[in-house]
């Protein structure tokens, strides 16, 4: 017998009759399971995405579009954070989400009832058009020049304007 048959014939039958999966054999790896999960896409948590910006930006991509950053599990508060970076998304719109964030963290308020809203050059951000210009926005021409909270609608508005203009 041929040897590369011999070896594949070997492989073959380990594959087959034995059941191989290196995680679930790991001591204390379901417990992950069970830990509160956060996803941050474009350094912006997955609860604050504006639905105009669901809609007309991240509703047409695959899994495939993201690219996992890193991921923190956190053993003590038991939470795990996933941190993803769509392709498309510019270093001027992850600049602008990272301090949206910083915001929200020092304002002590629920994430799971703020509303964000973008209003770019005066005008709030409402078309696939205005979409388009804040995700392809760069660093160096963006100014964010004010994050308002209305505590009573729940609403955060973020004032951005392009210097370039």
């Amino acid at each position: 017998m041929n040897i590369k048959k011999y070896i594949s014939l070997i492989l073959i039958w380990l594959n087959f009759f034995y059941y191989l999966n290196a995680q679930t054999e790991i001591v204390g790896h379901e417990k992950y399971k069970l830990y509160e999960q956060f996803l941050y896409i474009d350094n912006l948590d997955q609860r604050l995405i504006p639905k105009i910006i669901n809609e007309k930006y991240y509703s047409n991509f695959k899994t495939s579009d993201f690219k996992v950053v890193s991921q923190v599990i956190d053993t003590f508060l038991q939470k795990r954070e996933i941190f993803t970076i769509s392709k498309k998304a510019k270093v001027g719109y992850l600049f602008i989400n990272k301090c949206i964030m910083d915001k929200i963290a020092s304002l002590n308020c629920d994430w799971d009832k703020i509303e964000l809203v973008y209003v770019y050059n005066n005008r709030i951000v409402m078309t696939k058009n205005d979409v388009t210009k804040i995700l392809n926005i760069k660093k160096k021409k963006v100014e964010l020049s004010l994050i308002l909270q209305d505590e009573q609608l729940g609403i955060l508005f973020i004032y951005l304007f392009d210097k370039s203009l």
